[in-house]
């Protein structure tokens, strides 16, 4: 926990002050990051696609999808990714 009037870490959505949940930048961080996860589930729905129809072979599958994984990692910081 931190010290009073020390700000908590980037993320941290339990301190008060500056980075509360009204504040414009976090939430539009937050939009863009919901937005960028929403397109990752797209791609990888899309890789799959082309692995069932023939058109990439399963090697070429598993990397599109290791760096779809490391991007949503990346994306989602310590959040629980689903």
């Amino acid at each position: 926990m931190a010290a009073p009037g020390v700000r908590g870490q980037p993320g941290d959505r339990t301190g008060t002050g500056a980075g509360t949940d009204d504040d414009p930048a976090l939430l539009h961080n937050r939009h863009y990051t919901d937005l960028r996860l929403a397109l990752i589930a797209t791609k990888r729905a899309t890789v799959v696609r082309l692995r069932d129809e023939a058109q990439i072979d399963d090697t070429v599958l598993r990397r599109l999808q290791a760096a779809l994984d490391n991007e949503e990692v990346r994306l989602a910081g310590g959040e629980q990714v689903e």
